[in-house]
């Protein structure tokens, strides 16, 4: 019995085994290079010991091995008593100290306490060199996504508030806008949750509430993901139907992009919750059953107790397969294929018919232009970051994990600037607001007297309306109206007209004017003084 205790080993996770039990079910999880989840093990532990307490004839009240619903499997400990267990190795990206420990109390009745106190393993994390996030890489995540967030509110304010920007195309790039803001403050606000859970740790029932918030927030992470690239489909698909079937674009209304955009993503999320959900539930009755108990309790409510982030569950890697790796792929795949055939139709419409360098060089320029405002749009950057390096720690994993980290945090920014900032079409709209903003408020100009002014909006008036009928001008003499159309006068008067806008000058120093189809009242009073003085 002494040579069985003093072979006992530390297991992060599982608690301390005889090294010669270990040697039996250790090499059958999947991180040593077995079939089976921790989970699983876990379960197989239980198995072991119920026939152990039947082979010795144990009568004593315990608590039987069981799995915490999140990544720890809780060795069997007497009734009243607390199970102690190392810390696990790592969670989420975030490696933590095994030499600390998880506990988790046995009831007097048999069964487990729903919590799992996980407070030590949060308070010392690893800040590993070789892997976990490191804290240059969340400020990059951090600062991305506030430069994106910040422009695409901006964008967003534009497109809502103009009403140049109310076609489909533009509606399109709204609801990307606003799908990619909606992601990047879900990540932002998980990211604040998760720093306040580990804050206020030893606060059970604000823990617990925080824990809850984090794991809605997960979901709704998932969600707005998967609606960023389903957006990006309904821009690959507009921009195929543009340019391959044209007659074809009047066909998709907005309805149908907000179907594909919005509504597919809710079906396949709430699909993925539910099933996650059931299948946590039916394993939190599987274990109360196995420990003699019909007792249905919750999962566990610990600070990593959301059923949603756990990887190791079983069968969860085929939801996660099935729920958000297949579409997202299929995504991938479709705009790929809708960018290599939108570049091909692009590069022959402006390839000239003589080949000629110059004009060679100057195509080449516009398609590799064109493919840079392309590429964003329609997620092919995801590309580059779905397999890295495999060996860790080396300048070529550093240089990955930069620029994927700069692609995924600064979507939002690249994407707004050439669909919205640096758009021509843009660009002059909201120049052209400006411009009447300007002269609404008379900036630039100096101070003008009542008299002027009254009789300056006259004016402007006339050469506005003169601005809109160039082609058909009309001269006042004497109070009759002769046909100037198209004449060398009418167009000298036009430029007067212009001129006068600026400089203010009185309006007796006008001379004769061309004059809209009905003569304004100023213009008419003006006539008959001329009369009379000629007369």
């Amino acid at each position: 019995m002494e040579n069985q205790k003093s072979d006992i080993i530390a297991i992060p996770g599982f608690g301390f085994y005889p090294s010669s039990l270990w040697s039996i079910f250790g090499p059958m999880r999947r991180v040593q290079g077995g079939n089976h989840s921790d989970e699983e093990v876990c379960g197989m532990l239980g198995i072991y010991w119920d026939m152990e307490r039947e082979g010795v004839g144990k009568v004593e009240m315990e608590c039987p091995p069981q799995w915490d619903g999140v990544t720890a499997c809780v060795p069997s400990t007497n009734i009243n008593q607390l199970a102690i267990l190392p810390c696990i190795e790592q969670y989420d990206g975030q490696f933590f100290d095994t030499k600390y420990n998880i506990t988790k109390a046995c009831l007097p009745n048999g069964t487990w306490d729903n919590y799992t106190n996980y407070t030590d393993c949060l308070d010392h994390p690893l800040d590993m060199h070789g892997g976990g996030v490191k804290e240059w890489e969340i400020f990059i995540f951090l600062l991305g996504y506030t430069v994106s967030i910040i422009t695409l509110l901006v964008a967003i304010f534009i497109f809502l508030y103009f009403r140049e920007m109310r076609c489909l195309r533009h509606k399109i790039h709204l609801n990307l806008f606003l799908s990619l803001l909606t992601a990047n403050l879900a990540w932002v606000l998980s990211f604040a949750v998760q720093h306040f859970m580990v804050m206020f740790h030893d606060r059970k029932g604000t823990l617990t509430n925080l824990s809850t918030i984090n794991c809605i927030l997960h979901v709704l992470l998932r969600y707005f993901h998967l609606t960023n690239f389903f957006w990006m489909f309904v821009e690959g698909l507009y921009l195929f139907l543009q340019v391959q079937a044209s007659f074809s674009v009047g066909s998709l209304k907005l309805r149908h992009c907000v179907c594909i955009g919005w509504g597919v993503p809710l079906l396949l999320t709430l699909l993925w919750t539910l099933l996650v959900y059931c299948q946590a539930q039916s394993q939190v009755v599987t274990m109360n059953n196995q420990q003699g108990t019909h007792t249905m309790h919750q999962v566990n409510t610990s600070v990593l107790g959301c059923p949603f982030m756990t990887e190791s569950m079983a069968g969860g890697q085929n939801l996660e397969l099935l729920a958000y790796t297949v579409p997202v792929c299929a995504i991938l795949v479709c705009n790929t294929v809708f960018l290599i055939w939108i570049m091909g139709v692009v590069i022959s419409k402006l390839r000239p018919s003589d080949h000629h360098h110059h004009q060679t060089q100057n195509v080449n320029l516009r398609a590799a232009k064109a493919l840079i405002i392309i590429v964003p749009l329609l997620g092919i950057t995801y590309l580059v970051t779905i397999v890295g390096p495999s060996e860790p720690d080396t300048p070529l994993e550093t240089i990955f994990i930069l620029t994927r980290n700069v692609l995924l945090s600064f979507q939002g920014f690249f994407i707004t600037l050439p669909y919205c900032f640096l758009n021509g079409e843009v660009c002059t709209m909201m120049r052209t607001h400006w411009d009447r903003w300007r002269d609404t408020k008379d900036i630039g100009q100096g101070p003008n007297s009542a008299r002027n002014s009254i009789a300056m909006q006259g004016l402007n008036s006339v050469c506005d309306n003169l601005s809109r009928k160039r082609s058909y001008s009309y001269h006042v003499v004497r109070g009759s109206l002769v046909d100037r159309r198209g004449t060398q006068e009418s167009e000298m008067s036009n430029m007067n007209c212009k001129i006068t806008k600026t400089s203010s000058p009185p309006l007796h120093d006008q001379g004769q004017l061309d004059g809209p189809l009905v003569p304004h009242p100023d213009l008419l009073q003006h006539s008959k003084v001329l009369d009379s003085e000629q007369e």
